[in-house]
């Protein structure tokens, strides 16, 4: 899968504070598509752990995102526009749209924090990744982070 395609997959997943269960199961489903090592916690925070090698003993990098965004639960249609940017240079973006074709929330905090971790964890040998529920509205997931 190309990366634009990747991201755009990640963006059309609704993840509204506390209905975050279609982006974890999302994230988990990949994870074992991938077959890396991780677990959700019971609070739906999860975390994963990637070791191509011996290196149980050493310290990881970690990265972290969150599961959470303002939108509403929606469905989300990604769509590859020509906008203008603050310069006035067409350039290639991404929009939301309903299945009315009305405009919606695309999630990029944190949907591409998410994209991001997934992409290292798909490329690097080693590293931990943690993704956080419910931290728009006070950093509740991390707070409870095992």
């Amino acid at each position: 899968m190309q990366d634009l395609d990747f991201l755009k997959e990640v963006l059309s997943v609704p993840s509204k504070t506390y209905q975050e269960e279609m982006m974890v199961q999302y994230i988990s489903d990949w994870l074992k598509k991938e077959n890396i090592d991780h677990y959700v916690d019971e609070h739906m925070n999860v975390y994963a752990t990637k070791n191509s090698g011996d290196f149980a003993d050493q310290f990881y990098p970690c990265v972290v995102s969150h599961t959470d965004t303002v939108h509403n639960i929606d469905t989300i249609n990604i769509r590859e526009e020509m906008k203008p940017n603050s310069k006035g240079e067409l350039k290639l973006s991404l929009k939301a749209y309903n299945d009315s074709g009305r405009p919606t929330g695309i999630g990029g905090d944190d949907k591409c924090g998410v994209f991001a971790c997934l992409k290292l964890l798909k490329e690097l040998p080693y590293l931990k990744a943690a993704f956080f529920v419910s931290e728009e509205t006070g950093c509740h997931g991390s707070k409870k982070a095992d």
